[in-house]
C-alpha cells in the first residue's frame, strides 16, 4: 500500500512538473552568464532568434519634446516631438487630446499631425509641431499624450515660460520718427559746420 501511494505521488509530481515546465512562456539563455531562464509571464520577443529576450511587451517606446520655452507672441514656432521606438516591432503612434496645465488653450495655438506616425523598431523619429503664443503672460505646460497601436500611452510635456511682444505698427512709426529726427539733426549740424 505504501509503495502504491509513493508511486502515485511520484506520478502526480511528475505530471505537475511537466505541466509547470510546459506552461513557461519564454525560455532564453542569458548572454553574460550562459544560464537558461524561463518565464511564465510577459512576452517572448524575437522568439527563436539570437536576439530573443523576455519583456513585459515587445512594443515599447519613449517620448520627449524640445523647443524654446520663451515664445514671441503671434509668431509660429516649431518645436520637436521625439518618438523613440525601443520595441522589437515597427509601430504607429497617434497624438490626441492635447492637455493644458496652468495655461489656457485660448492663450496658445498648437498644430500637430493627426495621422498615425509610423516608426521603425530602434528608430527615434522627429515630429515637427508648431505653436503660436497668443498672450504674452501665458505660462504653463502643454501635454502631448502619444498612444501606440497596442494602446500604450506616454506623455511628452512642453513647458511655456511666457512670451515677448513684437513691436506693433504704431511703435515702428514712433521709432522711425525718432530715427529721422536724430538723422536730420546730425545732417543739419554737419551742413552748418560746412558753411
Amino acid at each position: 500500500m505504501k509503495a502504491l501511494t509513493l508511486l502515485l505521488m511520484v506520478f502526480l509530481l511528475s505530471i505537475i512538473l511537466v505541466i509547470d515546465v510546459r506552461s513557461t512562456f519564454c525560455c532564453q539563455t542569458e548572454p553574460y552568464s550562459g544560464q537558461k531562464r524561463c518565464y511564465t509571464e510577459g512576452v517572448c520577443c524575437n522568439e527563436g532568434q539570437p536576439s530573443e529576450y523576455h519583456a513585459g511587451s515587445c512594443y515599447d517606446f519613449q517620448v520627449s519634446v524640445s523647443g524654446p520655452s520663451y515664445l514671441t507672441v503671434g509668431v509660429k514656432t516649431q518645436i520637436n516631438l521625439y518618438i523613440h521606438n525601443i520595441g522589437s516591432f515597427d509601430d504607429s503612434y497617434t497624438i490626441k487630446n492635447i492637455l493644458y496645465e496652468g495655461i489656457s488653450s485660448d492663450h496658445i495655438s498648437v498644430s500637430f499631425p493627426t495621422d498615425p506616425i509610423n516608426v521603425r523598431s530602434g528608430v527615434r523619429e522627429q515630429v515637427p509641431i508648431y505653436v503660436t503664443l497668443l498672450y504674452s503672460n501665458a505660462a504653463g505646460n502643454v501635454i502631448f499624450p502619444i498612444t501606440n497601436s497596442q494602446g500604450q500611452t506616454k506623455e511628452a510635456i512642453y513647458t511655456v515660460n511666457g512670451g515677448e511682444n513684437l513691436f506693433s505698427l504704431p511703435e515702428f512709426v514712433n521709432l522711425l520718427i525718432l530715427i529721422l529726427i536724430l538723422f536730420s539733426t546730425a545732417l543739419f549740424i554737419k551742413f552748418r559746420k560746412l558753411n
